[in-house]
C-alpha cells in the first residue's frame, strides 16, 4: 500500500476527493500555467532597413546643404551688402504662386549660378589682397576669363552677330545647363523655369553685368537674381 500524500493540483485529482478539493486543484492549475512567461524572439538587425535609413539622411542633409543659404567659397569674391529683408514665408508663396518677389528680395533658391570673380583675391597676411584673374564660371566651372588690366570680358569671347553683347563661352554654358534643368523638370514634373543667380564680386563693372544678364537672356535664363549679403 502506498503512502498517501497530498496533491498540489498539478495531477488529476484523487477520484475520492469532493468537488470542491478537484476544483480548487484545478484552477491553481491554470493559474500557474498562465503565470509561465513566453520567450519572446528577437528578430535579427536588417542590414537593408538600416541602409535605407542612411541614404534617407544622407539625401535630406545633401538638399539642406545645398540649397539656402548659397556658400561663396572663391576667395576672389566679396558680395555687395543688401538692405533688403525677405518677408517670413515669402519663399513658399513664390514658390506656390510662380509670382515674384516684392523689390526682388526674395529667399535664395537652388538653381543655375553664374559667378563673375574680382580682380583682387584676398590672402592671409596681405590686407590690401593680391592680384586675381577675374573669370566667369557656371556651377563653379569656369568658362571664360576676363582681362586682368581692363576688368573687361575680351572681344574674342564675344559674338559678333550680338554687337558685342553675348558672352559665347557662357551662353554654351548655359545652354547645356538648360537642357539638365529641363530634364530634372520632367523627371519632377515640373516646369522650367527659368531662373538663374548671379554672384558677382561688388568691383563687377555695369558693362559686364549687362554683358552677362543679356547672355542670360539669351539662353533661356530671364529671371534672374543677384546675391547678396543680407543685413544683420
Amino acid at each position: 500500500m502506498s503512502d498517501p500524500t497530498i496533491s498540489d493540483g498539478s495531477e488529476p485529482a484523487y477520484a475520492g476527493w469532493s468537488q470542491t478539493v478537484a476544483a480548487d486543484g484545478q484552477a491553481k492549475k491554470r493559474k500557474s500555467s498562465r503565470g509561465r512567461r513566453k520567450h519572446i524572439h528577437t528578430p535579427p538587425l536588417s542590414i537593408t532597413s538600416l541602409t535605407d535609413a542612411v541614404t534617407l539622411l544622407l539625401v535630406y542633409l545633401l538638399k539642406t546643404f545645398a540649397t539656402n543659404p548659397i556658400e561663396v567659397k572663391d576667395s576672389s569674391i566679396e558680395l555687395p551688402r543688401s538692405v533688403c529683408r525677405p518677408e517670413p514665408g515669402s519663399g513658399a508663396r513664390e514658390r506656390e504662386t510662380g509670382s515674384s518677389p516684392r523689390d526682388g528680395c526674395g529667399e535664395v533658391q537652388e538653381t543655375v549660378i553664374v559667378m563673375i570673380t574680382g580682380p583682387i583675391r584676398k590672402a592671409t597676411g596681405h590686407p590690401e589682397g593680391l592680384p586675381n584673374t577675374p573669370r566667369i564660371a557656371v556651377n563653379s566651372e569656369p568658362v571664360v576669363e576676363l582681362d586682368a588690366a581692363t576688368y573687361r570680358v575680351p572681344d574674342s569671347a564675344k559674338d559678333p552677330a550680338s554687337n558685342g553683347w553675348v558672352i559665347a563661352p557662357l551662353r554654351d554654358a548655359l545652354r547645356r545647363a538648360k537642357e539638365l534643368k529641363e530634364v530634372s523638370s520632367l523627371r519632377d514634373d515640373k516646369k522650367f523655369d527659368g531662373k538663374v543667380v548671379i554672384l558677382a564680386d561688388k568691383q563687377t563693372p555695369y558693362r559686364v553685368l549687362s554683358e552677362v544678364l543679356v547672355t542670360c537672356g539669351e539662353s533661356g535664363f530671364a529671371d534672374f537674381r543677384f546675391a547678396v549679403i543680407k543685413p544683420d
